[in-house]
């Protein structure tokens, strides 16, 4: 996975898109929206950064999405 990539992941009933802006081997923290999100990225199932549409950054694991 690499900056650029376009992803998705199952949003409730849908689903919700980006591009991944950000890609990380190891455990990165950010907050968004106030709050304290974290994953543990890998070599394996890095943590991405998500751009959505509106600008809205998303943290995800790289088995948490899927490409097109």
């Amino acid at each position: 996975m690499r900056k650029g990539t376009k992803v998705r992941w199952k949003w409730g009933s849908s689903h919700a898109e980006g591009k991944v802006v950000e890609v990380h081997k190891e455990e990165i923290e950010k907050t968004i929206d106030g709050k304290k999100i974290k994953r543990k990225g890998t070599d394996d199932n890095p943590a991405l950064v998500i751009e959505q549409d509106d600008k809205q950054l998303v943290l995800k694991l790289q088995s948490e999405v899927e490409t097109d």
